[in-house]
C-alpha cells in the first residue's frame, strides 16, 4: 500500500516543510540584520530570504 493522494498535493506538503524548515532556523537577530542590510551587500540565496521574510 502506497500513498493514495494526489502527487500534486505530496510536493506542496514537502514544499511547505522546506519553507517552515528554513524559516525556523533563522534567528529574530539575523532576519533584522537581512532587512537592514543594504540590498547590493547581498549575496543571491540572502537576496531570495529577504524578499520571502518582506
Amino acid at each position: 500500500m502506497g500513498y493514495t493522494g494526489s502527487p500534486n498535493l505530496l510536493v506542496r506538503y514537502i514544499d511547505q516543510s522546506r519553507v517552515e524548515a528554513a524559516h525556523a532556523s533563522l534567528s529574530t537577530c539575523k532576519a533584522a540584520r537581512l532587512l537592514l542590510t543594504d540590498p547590493a551587500h547581498l549575496c543571491k540565496d540572502q537576496h531570495v530570504l529577504r524578499d520571502q521574510l518582506a
